[in-house]
């Protein structure tokens, strides 16, 4: 069920590959920065691995540098 304030599933989460193309590192990366505590976002689902996007994102975003002024 889909509604506006339940989303479809494939809106919140994707699979291990979309995480690699949108930050650019590898699932191995990725799976040790979850391991160590970072809050990307890191799911499994059997043995499917998939990211909540918005956790990824926001994540990602923390570790952008802030410019100089």
């Amino acid at each position: 069920l889909t509604t506006p304030e339940r989303p479809a599933a494939d809106a919140i989460t994707i699979d291990q590959f979309e995480a690699e193309r949108l930050t650019k590192l590898s699932g191995k990366t990725l799976e040790r920065y979850a391991l160590a505590g970072e809050p990307v976002g890191r799911i499994k689902v059997g043995r499917r691995v998939l990211f909540i996007k918005s956790e990824l994102v926001k994540w990602l975003t923390s570790k952008l540098p802030t410019p100089a002024i």
